[in-house]
């Protein structure tokens, strides 16, 4: 029988090379870390870094596009305003040189486009006589 004082030391596996066992002194060998690895446990781990990665870079890419696209919409917008308001200037400068009286550059005489239209129904009533 052993007694409470007495270490007894377990002889090494068969793959454990001989510089693993240990004395009596020593105390009893140790179990490495990688010989009981759970590959369920080690699996599941992977699979979840994997998703939450996969997660991540959907979720900064959608991100990215909405503000890509937000972008886009507010330069269209700003765009468009400006458009618009070359339009109006292009469009009041034209009324203003259309509605006086004048010379043209090659010296045509201008006037308002209603006075225009009253002489032309004038002349045509009385080419009908």
């Amino acid at each position: 029988m052993n007694s409470h004082h007495e270490q007894v030391v377990e002889p090494a596996p068969e793959y454990v090379e001989a510089w693993h066992q240990h004395t009596a002194k020593e105390g009893a060998s140790i179990v490495e870390h990688g010989d009981h690895v759970n590959i369920t446990i080690l699996t599941g781990f992977i699979l979840l870094i994997v998703i939450v990665v996969i997660a991540i870079i959907i979720g900064v890419g959608m991100f990215a596009t909405s503000q890509f696209a937000t972008h886009l919409t507010n330069a269209e917008h700003e765009g468009m305003a400006n458009r618009v308001k070359v339009v109006s200037e292009y469009k009041q400068e034209a009324l203003t040189a259309q509605s006086g009286y004048g010379k043209t550059e090659n010296g045509k005489i201008k006037l308002p486009i209603g006075r225009a239209m009253e002489l032309i129904v004038r002349e045509q009533g009385e080419g009908s006589k």
